[in-house]
């Protein structure tokens, strides 16, 4: 049996350009929650093994931004693009594994201004997963809800 811990947080700094029609380029980096598995195994002697496996993980993003304004306070956001997604796994007894990929990435969000060139914005993504679960070498799918001040002069 498995059992999965998933839930937590995760933070992102971002930074970009928008132009005057609403499109724009965007570059960011993610630090993920720990992912945290404790897989049982049941043998037919009756004996139990656990091992613990954590995985680490980061991701550095590059994506195109559009953003359309249906109102004069509202903008919604698209972002589409790829991520350099680095993941450090530890298991019991003090293996290591390490795995990294670049894998595409998509987002959408929504901006509100707050005062004079700042604005709130609150953004969902998504990377893609890569790889075999099974053998413990691939990059996990991550998703975050990222909310944030953004200036724009």
């Amino acid at each position: 049996s498995t059992q999965k811990s998933n839930d937590g947080g995760a933070g992102r700094i971002f930074a970009g350009f928008t132009s005057t029609c609403g499109l724009g380029v965007e570059g960011g980096a993610a630090l993920y929650h720990d992912l945290d598995w404790l897989i049982t195994t049941r043998f037919e002697s009756g004996a139990v093994s656990n091992i613990r496996m954590i995985a680490h993980t980061y991701a550095i993003d590059f994506v195109a931004r559009g953003a359309w304004r249906p109102c004069g306070w509202l903008t919604l956001v698209g972002k589409a693009g790829i991520a350099y997604v680095n993941t450090r796994f530890s298991f019991t007894g003090g293996i290591r594994e390490h795995t990294h990929a670049f894998r595409p990435v998509l987002a959408a969000g929504l901006s509100v201004p707050i005062w004079l060139c700042f604005s709130a914005e609150v953004t969902y993504s998504h990377i893609f997963w890569s790889g075999d679960l099974h053998r413990f070498h691939h990059t996990p799918s991550l998703d975050g809800i990222f909310a944030g001040i953004v200036y724009r002069p």
